[in-house]
Order: C-alpha cells, then sequence, then structure tokens
C-alpha cells in the first residue's frame, strides 16, 4: 500500500506514485502512466510539458529527452505515474548541474594572460634586483646600500597600477555591452568575447513567449477552409484533457460561435490511440470531431471533403 516517506528516505528500487502537481523527487524509470505530462523546463529550458510513458528507449539516448524517464527538479503538470527510483541526490542529473555551478570555474584567456604577465614582471624584476645587488658587490659597495637600493629598484619595477589599470578598462566595456542590453556577470569574459572569431548560440524557449500562433488552416487540397477552422475548434473547445500549445493557439481565434453545440461523450487523448475524439450535437447534425497525429487519422480515414465545389472523394493509397 502507499506510504508518505520523507524525501532524504528514499533509495534506488523504490516505488514512487506520481500526480497532477508533484515534485518529481528522484531520477527515476516510468512503470506506468496515464496522461502523464511534466514540465522540464529547469533542465532543459523548454516551456511546454513532456509526455511520459513506459518504453524503452535505444542505446546512447538523451536522458533530458528520454519519454520513459523522469528527473529530480521536474514537475508532473497532468495526470498520474508510477515510477521506479534509480537515482537520489548528487547522482541525479539535477545534482550534477549544481555540483558544476558550485565547482570553481575554470580560469579564462585573460586569467591565463595576467598570471602568466605577473610571472614575466616578477622573473624581470628578481634578475635585475641579483645583478645589481652582483654589480655592486663587485664594486665592493656597502652591502646594506646595495641591498636598500635593489628593494627599491624592485618596489619601482613593480606596476602596481596594473591591477586598476584592467579592472576599469573591463569596467568600460561592460558599461557599453549594458548599453546594448548585454549582462556581463564576470568581467574577464569581455576580453574572451573580444577575441572570438566566430561566436555560436543555442535559443531555447525561455527566450521567446512559449507559445505558437495559427497562421492558416488547410483543407485536403492545400486550400484554406473554414470548416477545418471551425472543426478545430469545437475539438479544442470541448475537451477537457491537458490543452496543447495548439489548442492554445485555436481558441484564440475569433469568430466562432459555439452557443448551439453541446459535447455529448469524449474520448481523451492517450498515448495508444494519439489523438482526442470529442462528439458534439447542434440539435440538427451529430458529429464526432477527431484530432491527433497525421498518421493516425489518416490510417482511418475513408473519405475526405469537401471541396471548393461540395464534392467528396474517396482517399486511397494513391491519394
Amino acid at each position: 500500500r502507499p506510504v508518505a516517506l520523507p524525501l532524504e528516505l528514499l533509495v534506488p528500487g523504490d516505488v514512487v506514485l506520481l500526480a497532477a502537481g508533484d515534485l518529481v523527487p528522484c531520477d527515476g524509470r516510468v512503470l506506468a502512466a496515464s496522461n502523464c505530462f511534466v514540465n522540464q523546463a529547469l533542465l532543459t529550458g523548454e516551456a511546454y510539458p513532456v509526455a511520459k510513458q513506459p518504453g524503452e528507449l535505444p542505446a546512447q539516448a538523451d536522458l533530458l529527452a528520454a519519454g520513459n524517464a523522469v528527473l529530480l527538479g521536474t514537475s508532473v503538470v497532468s495526470g498520474s505515474a508510477r515510477v521506479l527510483m534509480c537515482r537520489g541526490g548528487g547522482a541525479t542529473a539535477f545534482g550534477e548541474i549544481s555540483a558544476l555551478l558550485q565547482g570553481r570555474a575554470a580560469p579564462d584567456d585573460f586569467t591565463r594572460g595576467t598570471r602568466r604577465f605577473g610571472l614575466l614582471i616578477m622573473r624581470m624584476t628578481v634578475s635585475l634586483v641579483l645583478l645589481v645587488l652582483l654589480i655592486n658587490a663587485l664594486f665592493q659597495r656597502p652591502l646594506i646600500e646595495s641591498f636598500l637600493f635593489a628593494v627599491a629598484l624592485a618596489v619601482g619595477l613593480t606596476p602596481e597600477l596594473l591591477p586598476m589599470v584592467t579592472t576599469v578598462t573591463l569596467a568600460r566595456g561592460a558599461l557599453r555591452l549594458a548599453g546594448a542590453q548585454v549582462i556581463v556577470k564576470r568581467l574577464g569574459a569581455l576580453q574572451s568575447l573580444g577575441s572570438m572569431d566566430v561566436l555560436c548560440t543555442d535559443k531555447t524557449g525561455t527566450l521567446t513567449e512559449a507559445r505558437i500562433g495559427l497562421a492558416r488552416q488547410e483543407d485536403a487540397t492545400g486550400g484554406d477552409s473554414a470548416r477545418v477552422r471551425e472543426l478545430a475548434y469545437l475539438n479544442s473547445y470541448f475537451e477537457t484533457g491537458l490543452r496543447s500549445p495548439l489548442d492554445d493557439a485555436i481558441l484564440a481565434q475569433p469568430g466562432i460561435d459555439v452557443a448551439g453545440w453541446r459535447k455529448l461523450d469524449e474520448c481523451p487523448f492517450d498515448f495508444e490511440r494519439r489523438r482526442v475524439s470529442v462528439l458534439i450535437d447542434n440539435g440538427a447534425s451529430r458529429l464526432l470531431v477527431v484530432k491527433g497525429a497525421p498518421e493516425d487519422i489518416l490510417r482511418r480515414a475513408v473519405r475526405y471533403g469537401p471541396d471548393a465545389d461540395g464534392a467528396e472523394h474517396a482517399l486511397d493509397a494513391a491519394t
């Protein structure tokens, strides 16, 4: 029977039950799931929920993209799942990221260059001091005066304003980038940015509005169809499961009147059917509107239309 346990008592091999609103407490493998969608934005940066279901994965699969695994730090948006705990704490993917952030960053080119320049100045200063002491000893000068002169020479050769000059220069560069809406976290990164020839970046959903828009609706012949738009709107409007970004884009379209329609029944989306079916009625007609994966819809369709002339046509292999 299910037992509520503190997070620190979970160990690999435990079976965890997840429901909508739960935070995933471990890295685990999905044993069973029912319309389970998980928000992985904390790890991947993608705002859209990801579907999870049991299954096998090919070798060398990316853990973050695994459809049969849930990860610590994510949350269940809808549905439920039964998960076998595989890793916890610092051994999880979230723990690895946390360890990387807490560790010391590798020195960049600016830091290494400054260190090499400092060592060069130090070697030159020590060499000159020893040379001055040797020359004064050859000319039989007083030892104390020779030592004090060598120390004064070493102080004069030391670039005391070097740290301030470099800091002020990098700070001015950071201010220029701030004017272009670029935030500089480490001043040393400015030198690395200036020495680049090619800069490659990866854009994720966190840099966008994380929503899509509907540009047009096409029928089977490729033409714009108001009927397709109406049916899609009715399906998305009466759907009670988790609405996808496509549903939100369809429902954002104005001009569709659903006042005369009522829902009689619904077959919600599942990973076996890969489609959602809504049975609706307006008193004059009764429709079963289905929306889902194209290959599953086409596999069960026998006719398409109507076309511009109002005729329907058979859907066969040649079509």
